[in-house]
This record gives C-alpha cells, sequence and structure tokens, in this order.
C-alpha cells in the first residue's frame, strides 16, 4: 500500500488564479504526486502541467531551467 496525503484540494481556491502557473511533476515520483500536479493543474484556468520523465520530486536545476526558461518565453 502506497502512502498518499489523504487532504483534499482548495479547488476554489485555485480556480481563483489568474497568474500564469507552471505545476512540474517528477516522472519518477510516487504516482500520487503525478495524480495531485495534474488536479491541481486542472483547476488552475489555463495552467499548464509538464512532467519531467526520469525525474524523481523535481531534483536537479539541469531538468527545470529549461521547462521554466520556456514557460516564462511563452506566458
Amino acid at each position: 500500500m502506497s502512502w498518499a496525503p489523504a487532504s483534499e484540494l482548495p479547488v476554489g481556491l485555485l480556480a481563483g488564479i489568474t497568474q500564469p502557473t507552471l505545476v512540474l511533476n517528477g516522472g519518477a515520483s510516487p504516482a500520487w504526486m503525478g495524480r495531485a500536479g495534474k488536479a491541481v493543474a486542472s483547476a488552475i484556468p489555463e495552467a499548464v502541467h509538464r512532467v519531467l520523465e526520469g525525474q524523481l520530486a523535481l531534483r536537479g536545476a539541469e531538468a527545470i531551467v529549461p521547462e521554466l526558461l520556456e514557460f516564462l518565453i511563452t506566458a
């Protein structure tokens, strides 16, 4: 049995975010983290969700920086 937090997503609060938003997940992170990232991105209007394949909990700037640059340039 895998552990996952048992809290509800504040959908109403997230729906009020109007700033460009990038949600990143590591592809090697536990499945519940990926589901949480996807849910957060779905709740924020026009959010972008990206999965960094092979990354565990987004460790390492070399994986994150290219995604951030692309998002900041195109947002």
